[in-house]
């Protein structure tokens, strides 16, 4: 489904009508990714489920974690199936080649990695009003994606080695700098309303099968700063020595977005409200 299906009501508000949609054998009905930051209402006059069916939003249409497949709540379930943002550029590799020995040349510094692309958010707001006219299991899904990470510095270059007749040998290159790893896009809040004549589908507000999951995106790691080059070497010369160059810093690990711990740090997770028209 693209955007064109939907009625723009205004630059943040999109509608669509649907008069009949059936919804079989893990079937998904995937909301174009041109929703995310934005409402989105959709009306479904007569829907029929017939086992299980799925109303997802995923920036890269990933069928398997809209439909479970996984372990939930480890962190290599949302770092294998939750799609993430490019990572940063690893900084340029500088001239790796020591300097020219007896030159006197400091290493060249290594460049900065670039930082990661913040993850893509998904729907800022979901309304589904809907006419249940046979049911089965519905999940409704938003998935956000999880920020890139930070590229990693590269090395400094190695300081020219002392000679003799001319200078003590050079100090090393400062590493570059890791870059920041990328913000986690967000999923925004789920509101449902409903009404069926179908008997027994509800104690409540919930009609049951009916299952909402909310998947924002992790933040990025940070990249890994380039090691600092070596000094020159020193030289012997008679009865005397021209002294070495110190090796560079090595370069700094980026910016963490998790203020130092080990937690993991997800974007933000709107509201869910489910509203049983029948019952207001």
């Amino acid at each position: 489904m693209n955007l064109k299906k939907f009625k723009k009501e205004s630059d943040s508000v999109y509608s669509l009508y649907i008069k009949k949609l059936t919804l079989n054998n893990e079937s998904v009905l995937f909301l174009p990714r041109d929703l995310s930051n934005k409402i989105a209402k959709i009306t479904i006059e007569e829907l029929h489920i017939h086992g299980k069916g799925y109303i997802a939003q995923s920036v890269r249409s990933n069928v398997n974690i809209v439909r479970h497949k996984g372990e939930v709540g480890l962190k290599e379930y949302f770092e294998d199936l939750i799609p993430r943002a490019e990572k940063g550029k690893d900084g340029e590799r500088v001239n790796h080649e020591r300097a020219k020995s007896g030159d006197g040349d400091k290493g060249r510094d290594g460049k900065d990695g670039k930082n990661g692309r913040s993850g893509i958010s998904g729907i800022k707001e979901l309304n589904l009003d809907i006419n249940i006219a046979s049911f089965g299991q519905l999940d409704v899904v938003l998935v956000g994606e999880s920020g890139g990470h930070g590229g990693n510095g590269s090395d400094g270059q190695g300081g020219s080695h002392a000679e003799c007749d001319r200078n003590r040998g050079a100090n090393g290159g400062h590493g570059g700098n890791g870059g920041q790893g990328g913000f986690p896009g967000s999923v925004g809040a789920i509101n449902i309303t409903w009404q069926s004549d179908l008997p027994l589908i509800t104690t409540g507000q919930i009609p049951f099968g009916l299952n909402v999951r909310q998947y924002a995106g992790l933040a990025g790691n940070p990249g890994n700063g380039g090691a600092g080059g070596s000094g020159g070497d020193s030289v012997r010369c008679g009865l005397w020595k021209r002294s070495g160059g110190n090796p560079g810093e090595p370069g700094r690990i980026g910016t963490s977005l998790r203020g130092g711990g080990d937690y993991i740090f997800f974007g933000r997770v709107g509201d869910v409200s489910i509203i049983n028209k029948d019952m207001q």
